[in-house]
């Protein structure tokens, strides 16, 4: 928890191979799905105060509560993840945290002495709900559809993709509850209830609700 950011929500790493890290998360680490994009669509790109044209792809999942980003770039505009492996690192590059009034925490930043060193805008991309449902309540952006099988209870008012023209595609995440591959069944049995009944309770459903993150119970498989 940072005393000027809050919370942290997102975890970027900025690899070589885009696409071969995509492949090792979801097979070896269980994140996924990806929302990819080989090339975002920056407008308006400022690194250190001068302009540039970036060519960075970037994939987005959700690991829990933290999103992960993984970013490759593929040009030499100068930027935070050019400085970045320029000084040899891999990895971990950035943390990130939402904000619910930019205008607002950034001058507050810029009141505690803190300078903006890269800025860009994008027109269009796929998120998680979490990431950008602060934005969208501001009208900063426009949601055009969710990935869902139905509407979410957090934006019942945008269509879903199937609604919009573009039937089967759905993109759903989920949260795993693990246990000890020798657990005794009956107590296996007996953590699946009681998490299926918390989770489907209206204390569960009110705060996943709050925080943007609408949860539905499923029984072991």
């Amino acid at each position: 928890m940072s005393r000027f950011f809050g919370e942290i929500r997102q975890a970027g790493y900025v690899v070589d191979d885009i696409e071969k890290a995509m492949d090792y998360w979801s097979r070896e680490l269980g994140i996924g799905p990806w929302f990819y994009n080989p090339r975002v669509p920056i407008v308006n790109y400022h690194y250190r105060g001068k302009a540039y044209e970036p060519h960075n792809s970037v994939a987005l999942a959700n690991s829990g509560p933290l999103q992960m980003e993984l970013i490759q770039i593929r040009n030499d505009a100068p930027s935070m993840y050019a400085d970045f492996l320029k000084a040899g690192h891999k990895g971990l590059q950035h943390v990130a945290y939402w904000t619910e009034d930019y205008d607002a925490d950034l001058s507050r930043l810029e009141a505690e002495g803190f300078k903006p060193v890269m800025s860009g805008e994008v027109d269009f991309m796929f998120s998680s709900i979490v990431s950008v449902i602060a934005q969208v309540r501001q009208g900063r952006v426009r949601a055009i559809a969710t990935t869902g099988l139905k509407r979410s209870p957090v934006a019942p008012e945008v269509p879903t993709m199937s609604e919009s023209g573009v039937p089967g595609f759905v993109v759903t995440g989920f949260y795993v509850l693990l246990a000890p591959a020798a657990i005794p069944a009956d107590i296996l049995a007996k953590l699946n209830a009681d998490a299926v009944k918390a989770v489907g309770s209206r204390a569960w459903i009110s705060r996943a609700r709050a925080s943007a993150r609408p949860t539905s119970p499923s029984l072991r498989m």
